[in-house]
């Protein structure tokens, strides 16, 4: 079992993968895809980011703690991509959970040094 402190990013990671994963889907369908290629290529990197993050945290490793920041950075670029296709629910709600997961990363990110190399 992970340390509570965990708890909540393991969650707004979860979550954030999955609207991520969602976006492209949607995206997808889009009648020009080409208007929001950029989008869908952050939010796959911002899912593997997000699922590698949660693996990490759930073992307890020493490397999720860096690897929260760049969490944190990936899930706020994702979020200003979305505000910018805001009318698809996908996107809206995609960078709403994004903003949850930079948020808790954030806090992760601040409380240990990156480890040692």
């Amino acid at each position: 079992m992970w340390p509570p402190k965990f708890s909540d990013c393991i969650e707004a990671c979860n979550t954030a993968r999955r609207r991520c994963e969602r976006l492209v889907t949607t995206a997808l369908a889009q009648p020009d895809v080409n208007v929001v290629a950029a989008t869908i290529a952050i939010a796959r990197d911002c899912s593997r980011i997000a699922t590698l993050t949660t693996q990490l945290l759930e073992r307890g490793s020493k490397y999720a703690y860096p690897l929260c920041d760049l969490c944190a950075h990936a899930c706020e670029e994702l979020a200003k991509a979305c505000d910018k296709h805001a009318d698809i629910e996908a996107f809206s709600r995609c960078g709403e959970a994004c903003r949850k997961c930079a948020q808790e990363c954030g806090k992760l990110a601040k409380m240990k040094k990156p480890a040692k190399r």
